[in-house]
């Protein structure tokens, strides 16, 4: 029987509670499998938008002058440059941001 022929774990670990052990540390892989392919995305994310951005509103570009121009002003006159400039970098570093925005 079980009790006297297996012996090494099945002697401290009975067969279900074995089971269930290995099916959470097939979950623990797998989560620390998706955990590593979301920071890798991130790191990715992070690299395109940061391409050609030194992280200073002054280099931003916008597809249309006149927007940058409003949106540029717009901090200006609340004096936000600062602050903005740390979200952006925040939000590029986390990766939190795509190329569109």
């Amino acid at each position: 029987g079980i009790a006297g022929g297996y012996g090494g774990l099945y002697s401290l670990v009975h067969p279900p509670e074995a089971a269930v052990m290995c099916l959470l540390a097939g979950l623990l892989f797998a989560i620390r499998e998706a955990d590593q392919l979301y920071d890798m995305q991130a790191e990715s994310e992070s690299e395109k938008l940061r391409c050609g951005f030194s992280g200073r509103l002054v280099d931003a570009a916008s597809s249309v002058a006149q927007d940058r121009e409003r949106i540029l002003g717009e901090i200006r006159a609340h004096r936000q440059e600062a602050a903005v400039e740390h979200a952006l970098h925040v939000l590029i570093t986390a990766g939190m941001s795509t190329e569109e925005i």
